[in-house]
């Protein structure tokens, strides 16, 4: 078995599992709380939400939004010093969406998975460069396993 064969075989199974977890997971409070600051960064490049992590992977899960008929409820969205509007903003947000949120989180969780696969390819090819062509072959493992 060549060692693209392995690893695209691998790849396939880390999609799998987590597309199976996106799905039997629910959403939980940092997803609730991240996802709608995601849309109100990307709708409206408003950035005075969730300011204490950076905005791009919130972003990015974010996009699907755009496709979906989601209600969008902004009423709780207060700037005061010392206030963190993400958290009133998300019980909003899945209370408004309750019928289809786990429809909703399934496809956003797509922008983790893409993440993922982007960073296991490229684990990938930094371990050939650093490495040589035998890391990462099924055969540099096989006295590794009892």
């Amino acid at each position: 078995m060549s060692r693209k064969t392995t690893v695209l075989g691998i790849l396939i199974i880390h999609f799998g599992l987590l597309v199976y977890l996106a799905w039997e997971n629910s959403p939980n409070d940092m997803e609730a709380n991240l996802l709608p600051s995601g849309l109100l960064n990307v709708k409206y490049a408003r950035f005075d939400i969730a300011q204490v992590n950076p905005p791009l992977s919130r972003i990015v899960v974010a996009v699907p939004l755009f496709f979906m008929d989601v209600k969008e409820d902004w009423h709780n969205l207060v700037n005061a010093p010392g206030n963190r509007p993400e958290y009133a903003v998300g019980k909003d947000f899945v209370r408004n969406n309750i019928d289809s949120i786990q429809e909703i989180f399934f496809f956003c969780r797509f922008g983790g998975i893409l993440f993922s696969l982007i960073g296991a390819i490229g684990v990938f090819y930094l371990a050939k460069k650093l490495f040589g062509d035998q890391a990462g072959s099924p055969t540099t493992f096989s006295g590794w396993v009892p």
